[in-house]
């Protein structure tokens, strides 16, 4: 059964949250990058953290109560080179990826890689003629950026995106903003990655031990709080 997700302000429930956060030993926070952490850009590389905010996170992750959870559709590289905080949990690719203490875990089907590289090539070739448009490979996953595009090209651009990819199989897509992403299967998000660790750390007893706050942007993020809430 699908569960409806009802959007609150945090600030009306400030009590309720400190309520529920007393009553479990360990508080799990689990944080969007972009959209979240840093304002979304016309570029990824322009998104960077500021150095106030990682210092806030270097000292929340150094609490024995807390674990700091950086949920994000970025390669793990490219969100650890930003974050540069260690101690803490990176779910990268949109959860194909886990790394964290004592933890470093792939979620892709054997030769993915390789098939998504050719999916890339062909696509950027494909979609050559647009201005404003690209396809960035991640190795597990893959985006098509199109916020820069002409906004008179984007229908032309996402008809010749999906019909490119009627020649290959076995691939799934995520819609975020002003993005695609290519991923390797579907049914597998950032919710499952966090009940992963969960379940790594605490078995099933994770339901009694932790409070999971979840802040994101997008439909992505969502989907994934939805999966968190339908296993409490």
């Amino acid at each position: 059964m699908n569960r409806k997700v009802v959007l609150k302000d945090l600030f009306e429930y400030l009590t309720l949250v400190k309520n529920e956060i007393n009553r479990h030993s360990i508080l799990f926070l689990c944080l969007d990058y972009d959209g979240t952490l840093i304002p979304i850009k016309d570029h990824p590389a322009k998104a960077i953290i500021d150095n106030e905010k990682r210092k806030i996170i270097r000292s929340i992750s150094g609490k024995n109560d807390v674990k700091i959870i950086i949920a994000t559709g970025r390669s793990y590289e490219d969100i650890y080179n930003i974050i540069k905080v260690d101690g803490i949990y990176y779910i990268s690719n949109h959860g194909f990826k886990i790394n964290g203490p004592d933890l470093s875990e792939e979620f892709v089907e054997p030769g993915w890689e390789i098939r998504l590289r050719e999916m890339c090539k062909e696509i950027e070739k494909k979609l050559s003629c647009f201005e404003g448009v690209w396809i960035e490979f991640k190795k597990l996953t893959a985006s098509l950026h199109y916020r820069m595009a002409y906004k008179s090209e984007v229908n032309d651009i996402k008809k010749t995106f999906f019909e490119t990819l009627k020649n290959y199989v076995d691939y799934n897509i995520i819609e975020g903003k002003m993005v695609y992403e290519i991923t390797n299967f579907s049914g597998w998000n950032k919710g499952k990655a966090i009940l992963f660790i969960l379940k790594h750390l605490f078995g099933n007893l994770w339901k009694k031990k932790v409070f999971i706050i979840y802040i994101g942007d997008d439909n992505t993020d969502a989907v994934s709080y939805t999966h968190l809430r339908a296993h409490e």
